[in-house]
């Protein structure tokens, strides 16, 4: 259990500066946006891409069962939740594929590095490079995809308001009714992408012509242009084409890359404060599904195909992992759901020492 503590108090430390400095008003909405700009667009692809070059080769392919059952509950958890959030409760598509990053999508690079080389000293490396690469290049492209196509030119989005404004606290559905009616303006150059950004509201009429397939082929470049899509992926064929990254390189990338856990979660705990910790049913669901859910489901049908031991043990503990960054990095990038995103991180930060700690002790027995 101390391991468990000490893995994920600095998660929690981090979002609470952040929450201190927004009290403080040391930082306010807007500059937690440039914050979470600069991870967006430098650290996180540093470290994302040093992250999969340093994943040997060998090791990706060395057991390939644990390799299908990791991939296959992430990936399967990820389009399972956005079906249902979107078929079923009638969330809007950006909201919706946050919701399932949110709860498909473990901090295994973060969480996992700390805790599962201790519990799992042989193939704790294996389970970590799995869990990072199908969020790197799997789950964070298809939500930007979806995240893309819903604001590409054409689609009607109204431009981002350049007022903040804070009133109680209300239900957040999308960026433009933000939960507590806060709305935060773009950062200077936000728009370069195209992605997320007001400029497509104001380019609709020009490309309100586009057929569905014109208009998702744009959705998919603006997506691959994005350096947090990009840089994974082409790592990840370096790597299988068994090209290395020098060790003085690696180095270097990961000078700003290593910034990227502690400034992603200082820009969420500042958003956390000016929004307030949502205590709502949708959270609760999401910290519920993704520390009870997902890691029971997956333990259920491995155990139903007969593979025990310490296979099924990792790989559980693996998906028990607390929900990643990720999703309210985006969240803020995007201006949806930012409330319910970092509410979703802090809850779920918190109960996976009790989570985790159970599933570690029931696969064990």
């Amino acid at each position: 259990m101390s391991m468990l503590v000490g893995a994920l108090l600095p998660i929690v430390v981090a979002l609470g500066l952040g929450f201190l400095a927004g009290a403080r008003h040391d930082f306010d909405a807007p500059q937690a946006a440039i914050l979470n700009r600069m991870v967006m667009l430098y650290a996180l692809p540093l470290s994302l891409f040093a992250g999969v070059m340093a994943a040997p080769r060998k090791v990706l392919f060395a057991n390939l069962s644990m390799f299908a059952w990791i991939a296959g509950v992430m990936t399967g958890g990820l389009v399972v939740v956005y079906l249902v959030s979107r078929l079923v409760a009638r969330r809007p598509a950006p909201v919706a594929a946050l919701q399932a990053l949110a709860i498909g999508a473990p901090a295994v690079p973060f969480v996992g590095s700390s805790v599962l080389p201790d519990l799992f000293p042989a193939d704790a490396a294996l389970a970590i490079a799995i869990g990072s690469l199908v969020v790197n290049i799997v789950q964070v492209p298809l939500v930007m995809l979806v995240l893309t196509r819903s604001t590409a030119p054409g689609r009607r989005t109204p431009a981002r308001p350049k007022a903040v404004s804070v009133r109680g606290g209300g239900n957040q559905t999308t960026g433009n009714k933000a939960a507590g009616k806060m709305a935060v303006s773009a950062p200077p150059g936000a728009g370069a992408t195209g992605a997320g950004q007001g400029a497509a509201g104001a380019r609709a009429p020009a490309s309100a012509g586009r057929s569905p397939m014109a208009q998702l082929g744009l959705s998919l470049r603006q997506t691959l242009v994005e350096p947090v899509v990009w840089a994974p992926l082409a790592a990840f064929v370096l790597v299988a084409l068994g090209i290395g990254l020098p060790k003085m390189l690696h180095g270097a990338l990961m000078l700003l890359g290593q910034a990227t856990g502690g400034v992603a979660l200082f820009a969420s705990g500042a958003t956390l404060f000016a929004q307030k910790v949502s205590l709502s049913p949708t959270v609760w669901l999401n910290v519920a599904s993704r520390n009870l859910v997902i890691p029971a489901v997956a333990w259920g049908l491995m155990s139903l195909s007969g593979l025990g031991g310490s296979t099924t043990s990792l790989a559980v503990v693996t998906l028990a992992i607390p929900s990643a960054s990720i999703a309210t990095i985006l969240a803020i990038r995007f201006n949806v759901a930012t409330r319910e995103m970092a509410s979703t991180l802090f809850l779920s930060t918190i109960a996976s020492i009790a989570t985790m700690g159970l599933f570690l002790f029931l696969t064990h027995a």
